[in-house]
């Protein structure tokens, strides 16, 4: 017997990270020399592009093969 492969992609729709499922994220406000900052601006999220959800494919190889260890029979 020699070795067996088997391919699985397994997709999942998750919360996107970047913006927390809102779709909306936020500039990073620049330090201002005299003590005043920015407030943040809302932009669309770029990784879920507003929709707060992001697809998942996990693609998953698995390979069986002979141990070359001692055989028992």
């Amino acid at each position: 017997m020699s070795e067996k492969v088997r391919n699985y992609d397994k997709e999942s729709i998750e919360v996107c990270r970047n913006c927390k499922g809102t779709g909306v994220a936020y500039t990073v406000p620049e330090f201002h020399p005299y003590g005043k900052e920015d407030d943040p601006q809302p932009y669309e999220c770029p990784v879920c592009r507003g929709s707060g959800r992001v697809k998942k494919t996990l693609n998953i190889e698995i390979t069986i093969e002979p141990y070359p260890g001692k055989s028992g029979v």
